[in-house]
């Protein structure tokens, strides 16, 4: 029974040693640049920071902020209108929606998706969201 319990030990200590080897491979890999999004049926997909500023894309131009809380996604799609794009929040509690007709906020443009960012209340806040034009 003394050696059962031993080699349960060693398992045990064998299992958390792999852990924490393998929980500081993720942790270093998020320090090292992240490469392109790999969205292989997605026309555009992107996560996109509350700044504006892009953590990782397909098919995206440029992003512009005009306001708190707008977001202007300008992709490789020459025209959005007829396509539907898949938004979502990072966090609880805020509302995301995606519009494809052409919005003053983003130059009236047809090749650009514009995103809204609201809390509980329907207020604009700038928070990161993720986006997909399947």
């Amino acid at each position: 029974m003394f050696t059962s319990n031993r080699k349960a030990r060693a398992a045990v200590l064998v299992g958390a040693a792999l852990t924490v080897v393998g929980a500081a491979g993720v942790a270093g890999a998020s320090i090292v640049a992240q490469p392109a999004s790999s969205a292989p049926n997605a026309q555009v997909a992107g996560l996109i920071n509350a700044n504006g500023t892009i953590a990782h894309e397909k098919g995206v131009i440029t992003i512009t902020h005009p306001r708190t809380g707008v977001y202007c996604i300008r992709t490789e799609i020459p025209d959005v209108r007829r396509s539907i794009a898949l938004v979502s929040s990072w966090h609880y509690g805020r509302i995301v929606s995606a519009s494809t007709v052409p919005n003053p906020d983003c130059g009236s443009r047809i090749d650009t998706v514009r995103v809204a960012v609201t809390d509980h209340n329907r207020t604009t806040v700038n928070d990161s969201f993720t986006i997909a034009v399947p």
